[in-house]
């Protein structure tokens, strides 16, 4: 089993713990006021928590083992990797739903990020190939 604990600064006493079954292999916090933070554990299962009271918000189940979380410059979008070789965006704006997929499977993701300025989109995989894609067209979808 895995804990995520989040301690309050001003003592360090608990202020919240979420249990998972497996380690997270992935965590990311939204860009903005960090409203949420993604976290990729239990295999297939990226949960979304809210920082306000630290509840899990939204629970997405995807085909294969989850590797790579990125929040989009805006948190329009969270891309996730899988080790099946799928790219997928999850719209913040329409409660996590699907907004896409670029299924390649070519090689597990293993590594996802926009750009800081928001223009590009970075996709690692596994065999070594890094592609780079034009974020209009990532959000476009």
């Amino acid at each position: 089993k895995s804990t995520l604990v989040v301690y309050k600064c001003s003592d360090w006493s608990v202020a919240a713990e979420l249990k998972f079954k497996k380690a997270p292999r992935s965590m990311q916090f939204s860009r903005i006021n960090s409203e949420f933070l993604a976290v990729a554990g239990d295999g297939s299962i990226v949960y979304l928590i809210s920082s306000d009271g630290w509840k899990i918000v939204r629970e997405v189940t995807f085909s294969s083992k989850v590797n790579a979380l990125s929040f989009s410059r805006n948190d329009e979008r969270l891309a996730v990797g899988t080790s099946d070789g799928v790219m997928s965006l999850l719209d913040s704006q329409h409660d996590w739903g699907l907004a896409g997929e670029h299924d390649s499977k070519e090689s597990p993701v293993l590594a996802l990020d926009w750009s800081s300025n928001g223009s590009h989109f970075a996709v690692g995989r596994e065999d070594g190939i890094v592609s780079i894609h034009e974020s209009k067209s990532v959000l476009a979808n």
